[in-house]
């Protein structure tokens, strides 16, 4: 989609830098300083719909992310691929990608899509609004 410029950079990066986050937190473990970056990646009004068609706000999301540290161990990674704009305006972009995970607890893969405005205080200098996932046919 043309036009989405600098907003769906920003947004693209932080799709990347944010998966990194979630990997290093669930392999291995990591620092508090990563679970700061979680909170001011997401808006207060966040919300998720996961794969499974559960729907979480903001809290529910970081309690998940706080109950899931070093979950998966060594070899855990997150890919991000086919990174698209779906749609934008001059406050909001609205951006697709794949989600390729693997290692512990076995391999998935998940379309997403994410809502984001701009946030200068946010990691990227954009905030997540709202992220709505599904599995990938091979993963059903």
């Amino acid at each position: 989609m043309s036009g989405a410029g600098p907003l769906f950079a920003a947004a693209s990066r932080e799709i990347v830098e944010l998966h990194a986050a979630f990997a290093a937190w669930m392999g291995p473990g990591a620092g508090p300083e990563i679970f700061a970056r979680f909170e001011a990646a997401f808006a207060p009004e966040f919300t998720m719909v996961g794969p499974s068609g559960k729907r979480l706000d903001r809290a529910g999301v970081l309690a998940m992310l706080a109950a899931n540290r070093a979950a998966f161990g060594a070899g855990f990674g997150i890919d991000i691929e086919a990174v698209v704009a779906l749609a934008h305006g001059a406050d909001f972009v609205c951006v697709g990608y794949d989600e390729i995970q693997t290692g512990r607890p076995g391999p998935s893969q998940r379309r997403a899509s994410a809502v984001f405005r701009p946030v200068q205080a946010a990691p990227n200098g954009v905030q997540w609004l709202a992220v709505h996932e599904t599995w990938i046919a091979s993963n059903v």
